[in-house]
């Protein structure tokens, strides 16, 4: 699911950084978004030029620390509440100081969508 999510918010121009538990389920995850952007282009759904767009502006990692200048961040992971906390514990500790844009408005959110309701609002969430 995650993947999906982090697809879907490259090809509406966001940089993502994408983090899972260890580097083999990062490169799953990416292994995933490629599979499904050469689906898109085959099927003429998606242009290439588009698609390797996409592919720059998604990182992978294992850490947490990528996410403290993050103006957007969501939590896609297993519906398990320790492993909910131990996400949310990490990115407390990175991640905690709102950017102000020239307005003074707030440009630093912390979305806390169920899993199932990422995928729809990812591209309208910033």
């Amino acid at each position: 699911m995650g993947s999906g999510i982090a697809q879907v918010a490259a090809t509406h121009g966001y940089e993502v950084v994408m983090r899972d538990i260890d580097r083999q389920r990062v490169d799953a995850g990416l292994d995933s978004i490629e599979r499904s952007l050469a689906r898109l282009v085959e099927r003429d759904t998606l242009d290439g030029t588009d698609a390797d767009a996409a592919r720059e502006r998604i990182t992978g990692t294992t850490d947490c620390p990528g996410f403290a200048q993050a103006d957007t961040v969501i939590e896609a992971v297993v519906e398990e509440m320790a492993v909910k906390q131990e996400v949310s514990g990490d990115l407390d500790r990175v991640h905690h100081r709102p950017r102000r844009d020239d307005r003074n408005h707030d440009v630093c959110r912390r979305v806390w969508w169920p899993v199932r309701d990422c995928a729809v609002r990812t591209h309208t969430a910033v």
